[in-house]
């Protein structure tokens, strides 16, 4: 979770320091064994992309919706 927390914040930093705007999109994996989303590290990741202030494109939440 710190590595991760680490390599997002110096994309983010990179975007930054080229004038350009960085958004994370997450994107759910489905577990095979149940072909439903699995959730397991979505409200990490959503935890940490918003401590960062990066804006987030959630696939999660539309996804749910249509399974």
């Amino acid at each position: 979770e710190k590595e991760f927390k680490e390599i997002i914040n110096l994309a983010n930093k990179y975007a930054i320091s080229r004038n350009m705007k960085f958004y994370f999109v997450y994107i759910p994996a489905i577990d095979q064994r149940t072909l439903k989303l699995d959730k397991r590290n979505h409200e990490i990741i959503k935890k940490t992309i918003n401590e960062l202030n990066i804006p987030i494109i959630d696939l999660y939440e539309i996804f749910s919706k249509e399974i």
